[in-house]
């Protein structure tokens, strides 16, 4: 009867641990987390087996206390890295195949793999960088997987040009480019920012706004290779500069 429960506990618990931990590429750590509370529960009804039996548990009591903390002190650090592991998945920000940047050890990769002890990532070198969990959880880290990018085209014109004209001419292309290209963010609605005057010139700055990190890049291009040829069949030459 007492193993009947223990089964029923054990099999309750494992669904448990599956629903909680459900994000997907984590099956590592569900398998592992469920041997454990497998381990558990059976110890347990093993325990309670003996008492009924009328065997004296405390001499068994105290050496398992005492194996258990040998045990614990001997694999410190692994147990720290794999409920950091642990911390990491059910967290669910970061995932297999997510772009991220440890802003603590200026690292931007792509992460290859969340194991038990440790979390692999590639470089934009493509170097693999093995770190701790342990360091991970401890570091900031920006994922730019599911995060939209702000991008700002800084635009420069020389006084002698129609300014309204300008900021007309910039809005459109604008427009154009954050609404026809799969890269961007549909819903966003370009911005134009006068930012100063000086050195006889007018300066604007222009946000875009993209899907995702990598996505940036393809919208600054086709802006810039919108604007060059607009502005060239407009005689308007512009000092452009992207940050």
């Amino acid at each position: 009867m007492i193993f009947i429960s223990a089964n029923f506990l054990s099999s309750l618990s494992s669904t448990f641990i599956s629903n909680v931990i459900r994000w997907k590429r984590k099956k590592a750590h569900v398998i592992l987390l469920k041997r454990i509370t497998e381990a558990v529960v059976y110890t347990i009804a093993f325990v309670f087996i003996l008492g009924n039996l009328d065997i004296n548990l405390i001499p068994i009591i105290g050496s398992l206390g005492a194996i258990i903390i040998v045990v614990g002190l001997a694999m410190h650090g692994l147990l720290r890295n794999f409920f950091a592991g642990i911390y990491i998945s059910s967290d669910n920000l970061l995932d297999v195949g997510d772009f991220i940047e440890i802003k603590d050890l200026g690292i931007k990769g792509y992460i290859l793999e969340i194991g038990y002890r440790t979390t692999a990532i590639k470089a934009l070198d493509g170097a693999i960088i093995i770190l701790p969990n342990e360091k991970i959880a401890d570091s900031v880290i920006v994922n730019y997987t599911y995060r939209p990018i702000d991008l700002y085209i800084n635009t420069k014109i020389e006084l002698v040009y129609d300014v309204e004209k300008i900021e007309e001419i910039l809005l459109e292309i604008a427009k154009k480019v954050q609404k026809s290209l799969p890269e961007a963010d549909l819903e966003f609605e370009p911005k134009i920012i006068y930012k100063k005057v000086e050195n006889n010139m007018v300066e604007f700055d222009v946000i875009l706004r993209a899907r995702g990190y990598f996505e940036q890049f393809v919208l600054r291009k086709e802006f810039i290779k919108e604007l060059i040829k607009r502005f060239n069949s407009e005689g308007i030459k512009p000092n452009i500069v992207v940050t």
